[in-house]
Formats: structure tokens, C-alpha cells, sequence
């Protein structure tokens, strides 16, 4: 487990610098002179960061972005965040630190995914508007499992029967994690550059890598 910087408190102060908005079409108005704030997503749309998107990585900085109604800003202001810990599976210090949403990565997340919870809070600068946008939801762990675009296509025509630690390998190999918007000339040149890796490992007579046994790795079939 890595070690992190356990914060003294529980709150955490951000400045409002760039998700600022006045979208009349989007944000209802408010008839006071306060400011209101809230997350530009609502609860439901939860942030889910898996660490096997991000192989060499220990660990990954999430961004929450806000908006604002009310009055225009003549400079920076401070607003509030709470980590809601009944609400929360993460541990802070451990799983994640507060200070600008920094993920860490643990070895508990090969096994469980776990939740973190963030609230807004008025202060002196700002309101937070009552709804579901008042509290958003990152979702973190470090498992892996085939995804929707590895289908048919993909298993027959470019890298074959799927594996976990295929899939590790590709990721590891190319820096890709999701080829459903690559055009078939893009999925054939990522396809024989991970081809071309296995075939270079055996011939310089390596046989695990990354803790897989290279032998295990199912045949890649992309012709070239």
C-alpha cells in the first residue's frame, strides 16, 4: 500500500478559477443577492476510475467541475467541499487525499471498489443550491474486465480470445484502453504492435512480464 499525506482536517478549501458559469438556458435564476453554487453533474453520473486504465500509475487526480449562479465575480472566491464519510467506502489518507481529489492506488482494489463522496457546503462566499448536484460520487478500484468493444470483431479479426492479462498486456503495450472509436485501420496497427511486442519477447527468450506468464497470452490473430 503507498504511503499519503493524511489530512488534519476534513474539509477542503478549492478556489472557483475556471468552472464558472451564467448560462440563462441552463441554470434557473435566483431573485437574491447571494451567490449559489453546485456540481455540473448531478450524483447519479458518478466518476469511475479504474487504475487498470493506468498501468504504471499509483496515482490519478480526479476533477470535479462547478458552476455558479448569481453574481458576476470581480475575483477568485473560496468554496467549500466535505468528504461525507458515512456515505463513503474510501478511506481518506489511504484511498484518496482531499487536498485536489488525488486517487491512490492500493492493493485492496484488485478486490473491492470503493466510494467517495463529496459534499458541498455553504460558506461566507457562496449557497449551495439544494438538489442533486449538491453532492457528487467517485468511484475507484483497480480491477479489470472485457470490455463492451471487445466483441466478436475484435476477437476474430484483431487480438483474439479475451484474457484479463491480455488485456493488462495491450494496455501496457500500446497506452490504449478502448479502441470503440478507432477506425479499422487504427484497431489492425494497435493489433500488430501488441502482436509484434509478444512475438519480440519470445524470440529474446522472455517468458513473464509484469508478473504474466507470456506463455498464457491466447494467439493474436491480425494479420501482417
Amino acid at each position: 500500500m503507498i504511503e499519503c499525506r493524511v489530512m488534519n482536517k476534513i474539509y477542503v478549501i478549492f478556489l472557483v478559477l475556471v468552472f464558472f458559469s451564467c448560462s440563462e438556458e441552463k441554470i434557473m435564476r435566483y431573485n437574491a443577492p447571494e451567490n449559489y453554487i453546485r456540481f455540473t453533474s448531478t450524483y447519479q453520473d458518478s466518476v469511475r476510475v479504474s487504475f487498470v486504465n493506468y498501468p504504471t500509475a499509483s496515482s490519478f487526480e480526479v476533477k470535479l467541475p462547478v458552476e455558479i449562479v448569481g453574481n458576476v465575480l470581480a475575483s477568485a472566491l473560496d468554496y467549500e467541499v466535505v468528504v461525507d464519510k458515512d456515505m463513503s467506502t474510501g478511506i481518506e489518507g489511504t484511498h484518496f487525499d482531499t487536498l485536489r481529489m488525488k486517487l491512490n492506488r492500493t492493493a485492496d482494489m484488485k478486490k473491492d471498489e470503493f466510494r467517495i463522496v463529496l459534499r458541498l457546503k455553504d460558506n461566507g462566499n457562496f449557497t449551495v443550491i439544494p438538489s442533486d448536484n449538491d453532492y457528487a460520487i467517485v468511484r475507484v478500484s483497480d480491477k479489470i474486465s472485457q470490455p463492451d468493444w471487445w466483441d466478436r470483431g475484435i476477437i476474430n479479426d484483431y487480438l483474439g480470445t479475451y484474457s484479463d492479462d491480455k488485456y493488462t498486456l495491450f494496455i501496457i503495450v500500446t497506452n490504449q484502453t478502448d479502441l470503440s472509436e478507432k477506425s479499422p485501420a487504427e484497431k489492425r496497427a494497435y493489433a500488430l504492435q501488441f502482436k509484434y511486442w509478444l512475438e519480440d519477447q519470445e524470440k529474446a527468450g522472455v517468458t513473464e512480464y509484469n508478473g504474466i506468464k507470456l506463455a498464457d497470452i491466447t494467439e493474436v490473430p491480425v494479420r501482417g
